[in-house]
């Protein structure tokens, strides 16, 4: 029984690593994506207004029911996405405004960003 506890214990902690591994990737590499948009933006003297983002879910069934709802939702570049939890996300995995780890963790959604045409000239 002592074997198989340890054994258990050890996938449990493998598992537990990845989890927290996959969400801090992604959360860093959403955060660094949208910090590049605003230096781009700088750079090239357009305003934020120029950025329409839209949040886009992994669409099978591992999704979760309220970032699949979120799907397709459209910010501006400094707006926040907003949960049917009532959760505010600048990005997937964004912890800043208080998102809890419901709306987090193993998140797989991802932010398509675009300029729009009617700034660019």
């Amino acid at each position: 029984i002592a074997r198989m506890v340890a054994q258990y214990r050890n996938r449990y902690l493998q598992y537990r690593a990845e989890t927290i591994a996959r969400t801090e990737t992604l959360r860093v590499a959403n955060q660094a994506q949208a910090e590049a948009l605003t230096q781009v933006l700088e750079q090239v003297e357009l305003p934020a207004g120029a950025v329409v983002r839209t949040w886009r879910a992994t669409q099978d069934a591992r999704t979760r029911d309220t970032h699949a709802a979120m799907d397709g939702q459209v910010r501006g570049q400094n707006d926040a996405f907003e949960s049917p939890s009532g959760a505010r996300l600048m990005f997937p995995g964004d912890t800043s405004l208080g998102a809890d780890a419901s709306e987090i963790i193993n998140c797989r959604c991802v932010v398509m960003n675009e300029i729009d045409p009617a700034f660019v000239g």
